[in-house]
Order: structure tokens, then sequence, then C-alpha cells
């Protein structure tokens, strides 16, 4: 967006909307296309059109139909030289309501003048008419990433002192992680829990490439630590997946060490930020 922000100065609508599942209650297919509408008149006068409606809707206290939008943005289409619409992890939008497809069948309006580019996870039927690019890391990009994670790490260096051994390992992440680099940082951080090169190898042929598994045997060595540990993981999690934004990283210490009745937080109180990604399994990055 920045490129094409930078690319395109004048006469060119540019909007992009980021799907997110956590607030699935208000990326209703109107509100979605409301804000790609004003996206398109950002820094920019808006249209008569557009005051007509709102001056409408303000005198009877209504809100815009998906069918008002959908007009608008057909009528100021011809107002822009080029339009471009980026949508954000489309998999996040929810499925109730027929929200998705309502949303997807109202974005193929600005097809074929406008360009349009969808990202998603595979797990959502292919788009007809749409161009398809996979997308997944490159095997030295993987490679080099396995190589920090086992310098990074004291028990993998250890362990892994020739060569032939390290090798081993790159193959097998690379084909159990199969593009994802999700996937790889998983299964690297489980490695990292080694205590002996017998114990790395049970680990190693218990990596599996279907993700959701790998998450459940992330949850079940989080539930295996002494249960200080265990507790602290789900304190953080909890608070990393209930919150209505990302935390910084001083936000989380410091909803880590409220205690009930203290007036304030000592700075003694603070959890050490690599424990905590620790004991969390290579979940959270902080």
């Amino acid at each position: 967006m920045d490129h094409l922000r930078t690319e395109f100065i004048k006469d060119v609508g540019l909007a992009v909307v980021y799907c997110n599942y956590k607030e699935r209650d208000i990326q209703t297919p109107v509100n979605l296309l409301s804000s790609i509408l004003r996206q398109f008149y950002d820094g920019i006068p808006v249209s008569d059109n557009i005051k007509t409606i709102h001056r409408k809707h303000a005198e009877r206290n209504t809100r815009p139909t998906i069918s008002d939008i959908s007009e608008l943005l057909s009528a100021e289409m011809k107002w822009f030289s080029k339009i471009f619409v980026i949508v954000d992890a489309l998999d996040e939008c929810p499925e109730e309501n027929q929200y998705r497809a309502s949303f997807l069948k109202q974005l193929q309006m600005f097809q074929p003048t406008g360009h349009l580019m969808i990202t998603s996870r595979p797990e959502i039927p292919a788009i007809p008419k749409f161009l398809q690019l996979e997308i997944v890391a490159s095997k030295g990009d993987m490679d080099r990433y396995i190589d920090g994670r086992i310098s990074a790490s004291s028990r993998l260096n250890n362990l892994l002192h020739r060569d032939e051994d390290r090798r081993r390992i790159k193959e097998i992440i690379i084909e159990k992680a199969d593009g994802m680099f999700l996937l790889a940082q998983i299964h690297m951080t489980a490695l990292a829990t080694a205590s002996s090169k017998k114990e790395l190898s049970r680990l190693l042929g218990n990596l599996t490439k279907d993700l959701d598994a790998a998450y459940e045997k992330t949850l079940e060595r989080i539930d295996n630590q002494t249960s200080r540990d265990k507790a602290l993981a789900w304190q953080v999690l909890g608070w990393v997946s209930h919150a209505l934004r990302p935390l910084s990283v001083r936000e989380l210490q410091e909803a880590l060490a409220v205690q009930q009745e203290a007036s304030h937080i000592e700075e003694d109180a603070l959890k050490d930020v690599n424990i905590l990604t620790s004991i969390c399994g290579g979940l959270v990055i902080l």
C-alpha cells in the first residue's frame, strides 16, 4: 500500500481492509465496504453524492444499507483513473450470516477496471476468475531460519555437533513445514526442549505437517510444565488472545504483575520476557 501511495498520487482510489475474527461483530459487509469508500477519499473532498446520502441518513437517524454503499461505490468509481483494493485475511471474515460470501460478491464490482488483491489461508474455496498465487517460504530462507534457531539455542548447539546432524534436522523441518514459517517455528521450539540426542530423535519423529496437530502438541507441552510455569503460560495466552488490540511487551508485563488491592506495580514484579516466551512454547513472540 505504501508503494501504491508513492507510485500513484492523484485520481487513484486506494483502500486496504484487514479482516480480523476478533472484530467479526463490527466487520459486517456494509461496514467493510463503507471503510473502502471512505479510504478512496482520504485527503480529498468527498463527492456530492456521498454528502447527500450522509445528510439523508443523518436526518432520519438511520444507517446506509449495503445496497446504498454498493450503488455509491459503483457511481464513484468513474471519478478515479485507477482503483486498488487490498483485502488481507479474507478467511477471518465470518461465515455466519453469509458475511464472507456477501462481502466477496460486492468486491467483484471492482472488476474488471479495478485492481483487487485478496490474501487468505488456503482453507477457503478458490475464487472464480481470480489468478491465484501460493505464497510459500523458499528453501533458502527456511534453511537460514533453522540455522539461526540452532545457533540461538544452547541445547541444540550442544546436541548437534556434527554437520550431518544439522543437515538432517534441516531436511526434516523443511519437509514437515511445507513452506510455512509458522510450522517451522513451532517445530524448532519443540526441538529446543530436548535434553538428549535420544529425546531429540523422538521429537523429530513426532513432528507433523498438520498445523492444528502441531498446536495441540504445543499445548500439551505447556500443560506438562511445572504447575507454576503452566499457570503463567495460560495467563500470558489469555491476555494475548482476549486483548482488544495487540499488547506491547510492557503492557503484558504489567497485566501479569497486577495484584488485587495493590495501588501500584513494582518494577521488580515484572516477569522476564525470555521466560514468558519460553514457557509459551513458541506461541507468543515478544
